[in-house]
């Protein structure tokens, strides 16, 4: 290399199949320029399909190219991985690793970026611009999971990514609360069955969404802590009927 020089040497199988390698190597020594080795890979597999193809398997070896001719040669034969000093790595000892770990693994890994996205979309109808801007940054989404039940989603997922809340403190948000209207509430939940079924299943953030519904049908004139109060009193009522 330190006088300007390069060595190529390609090793070339044919497969029968593209699930399993070859059982097989054949490798060309000491070609000096790329041109060299396409006519010495080219010959090869010529020369390997024709044995192949008479029901042989080619000799495992070493062999040489003679650009005058365009042909390999054989120059020694390796019959066993040991002919290649191949040898297990003394100081990395084999690690096998159970499915059952591997998945236990799989179960600590954060969500990634586009699923919580799809979450914030579908859980609070956020559009999507403002939610790919709400999970930029670990803080500001924190925030809005934290008190997305206190105050209408979008109407605080807006103010988080427009830097119009201080992240530091509970929003402070004045309005003139009002009575809250029992046939409003009966309203949302009749409306969102399926939110409903999500909450029962477990799925508990999805209160944040019913807020943010009777929010929006109050004009936010109502105190959304009152709001998921009584969302959840009516949410624990067995067989929940309108």
């Amino acid at each position: 290399m330190e006088k300007g020089s390069m060595r190529l040497e390609p090793n070339i199988s044919w497969s029968q199949s593209a699930d399993k390698l070859a059982k097989y190597k054949v490798e060309i020594k000491n070609l000096n320029s790329f041109r060299f080795a396409e006519g010495g890979i080219d010959y090869e597999l010529q020369r390997q399909k024709e044995i192949l193809d008479r029901g042989e398997t080619p000799v495992q070896e070493t062999r040489g190219y003679k650009p005058a001719e365009h042909k390999t040669f054989s120059q020694r034969v390796k019959e066993t991985a040991a002919d290649y000093r191949y040898f297990p790595e003394p100081d990395i000892p084999p690690i096998v690793l159970t499915q059952a770990y591997v998945e236990a693994l799989r179960g600590k890994l954060p969500k990634l970026p586009e699923i919580l996205v799809q979450e914030l979309v579908k859980d609070f109808h956020l559009s999507l611009s403002t939610a790919q801007l709400l999970i930029k940054e670990p803080l500001k989404l924190a925030y809005f999971k934290k008190y997305n039940h206190e105050v209408e989603p979008k109407t605080l997922a807006n103010l988080i990514v427009n830097k119009k809340i201080d992240l530091n403190q509970p929003p402070q948000l004045k309005t003139d609360s009002q009575a809250i209207d029992p046939k409003i509430i009966d309203e949302v939940l009749k409306e969102n069955a399926d939110v409903i079924a999500k909450y029962k299943a477990g799925k508990t953030s999805v209160i944040g969404f019913l807020v943010g519904q009777v929010m929006k049908l109050t004009h936010g004139q109502v105190d959304p802590k009152s709001v998921q109060q009584e969302l959840l009193k009516r949410l624990q009522v067995p067989n929940l009927k309108f």
